[in-house]
């Protein structure tokens, strides 16, 4: 997730997400002077985290990606049809 906000005359982004082991991470950058460069950053931000996470992935034992998997896709299933 991703926020663009307006302090004073320069722009804040934050944005969160989870790390294969469900771990929650918060970053925050201020300092744009456009919201054009705010959107870059968080762009690239976006990409960047994509890439750890996929990298993650690879280096990881079928017992641990199937946990991850279980987690993230089996047990949102499961809650969503009760």
């Amino acid at each position: 997730m991703v926020s663009i906000n307006k302090q004073g005359k320069l722009y804040q982004v934050r944005y969160s997400y989870k790390d294969i082991n469900d771990r929650q991470y918060t970053k925050n950058k201020s300092g744009f002077r456009t919201k054009q460069d705010a959107q870059l950053y968080a762009l690239q931000a976006i990409v960047d985290v994509n890439n750890r996470l996929a990298l993650s992935l690879k280096q990881m034992t079928f017992a641990e990606y199937f946990d991850y998997w279980y987690k993230t896709y089996k047990m949102q299933s499961l809650q969503n049809d009760y």
